[in-house]
């Protein structure tokens, strides 16, 4: 009976102690307590196996177990744990290695496991099975890029409820904190490193790149239209100013506007879908809400022109026009260049915020190429900005503190040419630059500027009026009326004129007069006086776009019929198209 107790009570391990326990195996023997709570207690891959009241010889065995168990198992070619068997005989726990290693262990001397006799060699044995399988600390993915401003997380293996100790050299760059079996780092500023993470003797490295994305962008964006919906080209393109107005873009940042889509059975709302990137930054892709408000109409004239047009033709990438739209200011930017550098460029006008707090612009524009007509681009152009001038279309675009929003954006092949009209009504804060420029192509679209932000280094081609009104009287008896456009109305700092009037917005209401007791015809023609010029034409709101029209071959543009006695007044609104040659002549003449 004795010898069958004792079999029952011999275990062999026959343990998988696979290579990565191999690779990270850990032994250390731990004094705890004092006087007569002092104990010595073995650890194996930091699980405590077996305690032992403290004597410098039971200590001594303890460190003996932990070496022999060390060398045993790094050494160790198989699977097969260096315990060879654990049994409890005559008050002693038997502990044998490999047949040539035995302890014997007295009973009343085993502080940890507390177990009967007859079940402590499986207690023992379940210790020794927990210590040699448990994995190694492990972090997945072993790397992490962590945008400057985000949060980003790696999972942690082997934890097994283990307080994780972190030990961060670079507190400039990220934050840490591991909570359960995850380890996340805040990135502070850009900078590259490595965490180590410890269990006990096990640690492992996780680096880490801190970068700043390409482009920040905002969770949603709010677009606010005065007037009708504009068409849908058009509201893209209000909507990619808006956001990039909400937005911090890198300099040197490729931004590409993949569409806007309207969400089904909502026609009110949209998403917008951008992706950003830049040398050394992150790469940023974003599907961004967009909401489309309506505010208040708007129909208050500009004041001055922002003129773009030295050098109207441009040989090579730079600084067009530069200036800045002052507290109250309300401008009208016109710009007119031709691509004469034998390569693409791109051309781009920004809005920037020059301060820290938000500004509020109406923005209304008529932009049109690129084009290879420098005359076609011009009036389209200006008929663009007619029409919207008299549906009262335009948007208004907030600007975050710091911004910069692309309000046109085209690559410019060689020899063709862009030509625009913008009404830039600074309606809160105090400075905006406005910049006109052409870049290398592929610069990087949308990108914001990089260069000074206060922008009066020279001084700009400023003119003043931005708009008149002249009434005249033409009698069908009298002499032909001849009303002259674009011989230099406008003004700049120096009281010197511009010749051409480009960008002014012109009305002339004329006081039509039939005295005679007959249907009478007169009509209304355009003459290009100095040169070819392409003409737009509002008449009593009908809108009117001349072909090219060459000196000494006046184009019709409407013939009135007045009855009787009749006296009828006419409006024309008209604007000098960028690209034609002014001064030019609208006439008034009877037919009979």
């Amino acid at each position: 009976m004795r010898g069958l107790l004792l079999a029952s009570l011999i275990i062999p391990l026959m343990l998988a102690g696979g290579t990565s326990a191999r690779a990270e195996f850990s032994a250390e023997v731990v004094k705890t307590g004092t006087g007569r709570d002092a104990s010595a207690r073995l650890y194996l891959n930091e699980v405590e196996v077996l305690a032992l009241r403290y004597s410098t010889d039971n200590r001594a065995v303890l460190v003996k177990i932990a070496s022999l168990m060390s060398v045993a198992v790094r050494s160790s070619p198989g699977s097969v744990a260096p315990v060879e068997k654990i049994a409890v005989t005559d008050g002693v726990l038997v502990l044998s290695f490999d047949g040539s290693d035995e302890f014997r262990i007295p009973l009343a001397g085993i502080v940890f496991p507390r177990a009967a006799k007859k079940t402590l060699p499986r207690e023992l044995a379940a210790r020794f099975e927990l210590a040699l399988k448990r994995p190694q600390l492990g972090v997945s993915p072993a790397a992490l890029t962590v945008p400057v401003g985000e949060t980003r997380s790696a999972q942690l293996s082997g934890v097994f409820g283990s307080k994780i100790e972190v030990l961060n050299p670079h507190p400039e760059a990220v934050d840490v904190t591991v909570s359960g079996d995850a380890v996340t780092l805040e990135g502070l500023s850009p900078g590259t490193g490595a965490v180590m993470l410890r269990r006990g003797m096990s640690e492992v490295a996780l680096q880490f790149k801190v970068q700043l994305l390409a482009a920040y962008f905002p969770d949603q964006v709010t677009t606010e239209l005065a007037g009708p919906m504009p068409p849908w080209d058009e509201l893209k393109e209000a909507v990619l100013a808006q956001l990039l107005a909400n937005s911090a873009v890198a300099p040197e940042a490729s931004v590409d506007f993949l569409g806007l889509e309207r969400i089904e059975g909502n026609t009110g709302d949209m998403i917008a879908r951008v992706v950003a990137q830049a040398p050394d930054r992150i790469k940023v892709g974003r599907e961004i809400p967009v909401e489309v408000v309506f505010g208040p109409d708007y129909a208050e004239p500009s004041d001055i022109i922002l003129f773009s047009n030295e050098p109207e033709r441009v040989h090579g990438p730079g600084l067009l026009y530069h200036s800045n739209l002052l507290a109250g200011e309300r401008a009208r930017l016109v710009y007119h260049h031709q691509n004469r550098s034998g390569r693409m460029l791109n051309f781009r006008v920004l809005l920037v915020n020059l301060s820290g707090t938000n500004k509020k612009v109406l923005w209304r524009s008529g932009c049109a190429g690129p084009d290879i007509s420098t005359y076609g681009v011009g009036s389209v152009a200006a008929e663009r900005y007619l029409r919207k001038l008299k549906d009262g279309q335009g948007t208004y675009l907030t600007l975050s503190r710091h911004a910069t929003t692309c309000i046109f954006e085209r690559s410019l092949p060689p020899d063709q040419s862009v030509s625009g009209l913008m009404d830039l009504h600074l309606l809160s804060g105090d400075e905006v630059g406005i910049i006109v420029l052409a870049e290398e192509s592929g610069a990087g679209r949308y990108g914001s500027y990089s260069g000074n932000s206060r922008l009066y280094d020279s001084a700009p081609p400023r003119f003043e009026p931005a708009g008149l009104t002249m009434h005249h009287i033409y009698d069908l008896d009298g002499n032909w009326l001849f009303l002259r456009m674009g011989k230099g109305e406008m003004r700049d700092r120096s009281n010197s004129p511009l010749i051409g009037d480009y960008g002014m917005l012109v009305e002339y209401v004329v006081t039509l007069m039939n005295s005679e007791g007959r249907t009478r015809k007169v009509s209304l023609t355009f003459d290009a006086t100095a040169g070819e010029a392409q003409g737009v034409f509002l008449i009593n709101g009908l809108m009117v776009r001349t072909p090219v029209v060459r000196p000494r071959s006046p184009f019709t543009l409407h013939v009135f019929r007045l009855g009787p006695y009749e006296k009828r007044e006419v409006t024309i609104t008209t604007i000098p198209a960028g690209g034609s040659h002014y001064p030019a002549s609208l006439v008034f003449s009877s037919e009979d």
